[in-house]
């Protein structure tokens, strides 16, 4: 009975989530144009409904996989096609790279200082503070730098590619495992080409990295049975926590997915387990560190107070805000972190009402916009910012192409979730996304946030492309025969 009231609960939020991202990306133009909330989300909740007003009448929904499917699925899913297109992936981010120069700003001019300072043998501290900057990324740039060579724009390039390479490998494989070698191909073309995937390519950009350690701990977990490869699963997901702590709750994607598979009890709690026992390897020699350097427990960084009270306070709007308070920031670092804390849930406790609103902001900053990496490398971080008319032009395409993927999961949400109740692991996908929508509606909010979950939505938009009347067993038996 619990089973299936969550598999309608998680149909009714999949099919709410191509409609609630078109609502947000309206949200977005309409407030950016200088008008109040209120107007914003008038303005695009009309437009919304009159959009499922057309495609309820057009009947696209139907005609979809008859006219579009087998065309695009024919010419893009050939087996050679993968070694080129990977080959042009590399070919775009290299031309990008030298075409846009950038410098490393804001926080991804800290982590590179940060790890810097690491590779010199420098104590981990920045401007009075020993653990605000989780450390994970850092301690990724010195030790593929081994210790000893200086972090570069250079460096930091190939380190991207490579991270490239990797996630694609993965993803890939998450792909033709779930479905096929056709969807498999897709989700390629579509991670390859995303416009905010290959313009970050200059950045010391964290969320790369915990991009590519959740496809990697993913991968194994669907496509493994060893014990030893689940605790591997859980090593890749503690040190995703050390870069971003936001993730360290994931693993909940994997009690759940493994859960509605309805597993037997046993073999559950020991996944979990293994799952747990990584994560904890991974995470606690620096949980230690910290424990020696505050006397308390700390157990990633000392930031989280400081982020969850400037998203949940009466200044607060959904996005970055620069506000600290003079006498908590007077305190000692790890009581700062947990006296921000205590502030945030007062006021949470006191404004439930303004708290809900600001989620609802929230979430249309998360899934409102896709420009991040064309606003970086076109203008924040650009030695030479290109003019207002070809950055408008650039965020244009980047939003046409994240609207397009939902456009096609929309397209075959019905399916996906009929996908999903018969092969409960593609919910490692759609709780996955979803995991990190739920934690910026909470804390901080803004497009580059869902980077980290964005090869997800591409397998599903992928999936949805090639599907032509395929059961989930269908997709698992073309896996088979592609792979004999």
């Amino acid at each position: 009975m619990l089973r299936v009231l969550f598999f309608h609960l998680h149909s009714f939020v999949l099919a709410s989530l191509p409609w609630l991202a078109l609502l947000s990306v309206g949200f977005m133009i309409v407030s950016q144009s200088g008008y109040s909330d209120l107007q914003a989300y008038t303005v695009a909740a009309m437009v919304t409904v009159l959009l499922f007003s057309l495609l309820r009448l057009s009947g696209i929904k139907n005609k979809q996989p008859r006219l579009l499917a087998p065309l695009v699925v024919r010419v893009l899913s050939v087996r050679l096609s993968v070694w080129p297109l990977v080959i042009a992936g590399v070919c775009l981010r290299l031309i990008w790279f030298v075409v846009f120069d950038v410098q490393q700003v804001s926080d991804y001019s800290t982590y590179t200082l940060l790890a810097n300072k690491l590779i010199a043998g420098a104590p981990y501290e920045i401007a009075g503070t020993k653990a605000y900057w989780p450390v994970g990324y850092p301690a990724f740039l010195a030790g593929t730098h081994l210790g000893h060579f200086p972090v570069t724009a250079f460096s930091i390039f190939l380190l991207n590619i490579l991270l490239y390479l990797l996630s694609s490998y993965f993803i890939y494989h998450i792909a033709k495992r779930l479905f096929n070698t056709e969807t498999a191909v897709l989700a390629l073309v579509i991670v390859t080409f995303w416009p905010s995937n290959f313009a970050m390519v200059g950045m010391a950009f964290k969320e790369y990295l915990v991009y590519t350690l959740l496809a990697a701990s993913i991968y194994l977990y669907l496509t493994k049975t060893h014990y030893l490869y689940f605790v591997i699963s859980g090593v890749l997901l503690g040190f995703s926590a050390l870069v971003q702590p936001g993730t360290l709750l994931f693993v909940s994607v994997f009690i759940v997915a493994a859960w509605a598979a309805a597993k037997p009890v046993k073999r559950q709690l020991l996944q979990i387990l293994a799952l747990v026992i990584g994560m904890v390897i991974a995470i606690s020699p620096w949980t230690y560190r910290n424990y020696q350097t505050f006397d308390q427990l700390v157990l990633i960084s000392s930031n989280g107070g400081s982020n969850f009270f400037r998203a949940n306070n009466d200044l607060a709007h959904g996005g970055y805000l620069e506000y600290f308070l003079d006498d908590i920031e007077a305190l000692p670092e790890a009581e700062k972190d947990k006296a921000y804390k205590a502030l945030a849930i007062d006021w949470i406790k006191q404004n439930p009402g303004k708290f809900l609103s600001l989620s609802l902001r929230k979430v249309m900053l998360f899934l409102g916009d896709d420009s991040t990496g064309f606003y970086l490398s076109l203008k924040q971080a650009a030695e030479q910012p290109v003019t207002n008319l070809v950055y408008l032009v650039a965020k244009l395409s980047a939003n046409m192409f994240w609207l397009l993927l939902w456009l096609l999961l929309l397209l075959r949400v019905k399916q996906f979730n009929t996908l999903a109740k018969q092969q409960p692991e593609l919910l490692t996908l759609t709780l996955g996304f979803m995991y990190f929508l739920t934690i910026h509606a909470v804390f901080e909010s803004n497009a580059k946030y869902h980077f980290p979950a964005s090869w997800m939505l591409a397998i599903m938009a992928a999936a949805s492309l090639s599907m032509r009347g395929k059961s989930a067993r269908d997709a698992q038996l073309s896996s088979v025969k592609d792979d004999e």
